[in-house]
């Protein structure tokens, strides 16, 4: 669709007031766990925020940590509950994730 094309205004409101405030070159960014279905924004999202959006919107428990620090400390705690149980695998599946992107080395 172009902006000027004829009846484009009513079949894509919602697009062409984003183009009208922000300017038709203005990328737009979409996150729909986080904005809503088919929601655009004009300003940047944090991919964080969109993930754990959309690993929280289903029946998966997941944890995000956003630095490896964060990442480490958790994995060297032998306390944390999200170890306890079956929660081992969730362990072992931090490990190789900290091996693979070399935060922890493979010993």
């Amino acid at each position: 669709e172009q902006p000027e094309a004829a009846g484009v205004g009513e079949r894509l409101p919602a697009l062409c007031a984003l183009g009208a405030t922000h300017g038709w070159d203005t990328p737009l960014f979409r996150a729909d766990a986080l904005l809503g279905r088919g929601v655009l924004a004009a300003t940047a999202l944090d991919p964080l925020d969109a993930c754990a959006a959309a690993l929280g919107s289903g029946d998966l428990q997941a944890t995000i940590w956003r630095d490896e620090t964060s990442a480490i400390l958790a994995f060297e705690d032998d306390t944390l509950a999200a170890w306890q149980g079956a929660g081992w695998r969730a362990r072992h599946a931090l490990r190789e994730q900290l091996v693979a992107t070399e935060a922890l080395a493979d010993a």
